[in-house]
């Protein structure tokens, strides 16, 4: 079990893991803790696929075409927060090229 605290919300995180903690082999409670934090990033990523570009069911299970739809997909996220940040702050040579 490894136990750490993030001092910014003070809240103490307990994770249990089959890792090894000693030998040659050993990982070290920070590895362990930055470990979930990159996986704990990865897991908000996907949520944000799955609600917001609606990726949370393949059209095909041929690989090449889930690629082009999970890129198509951050094509069309990537489009429509662009067009949102320069209507926000009013750019109008990005509007102009937007609507080219």
């Amino acid at each position: 079990m490894v136990i750490f605290c993030d001092v910014e919300t003070k809240t103490e995180f307990r994770l249990v893991t089959n890792l090894p903690d000693d030998g040659e082999a050993a990982v070290s409670d920070d590895e362990i803790r930055d470990i979930y934090r990159l996986r704990w990033g990865v897991e908000l990523f996907w949520k944000l696929l799955k609600m917001y570009l609606k990726l949370d069911r393949w059209i095909s299970k041929n690989l090449n075409f889930i690629a082009i739809q999970l890129y198509a997909s951050l094509i069309a996220a990537s489009n429509f927060t662009s067009d949102i940040y320069s209507r926000a702050m009013g750019n109008k040579l990005l509007d102009k090229i937007h609507y080219i």
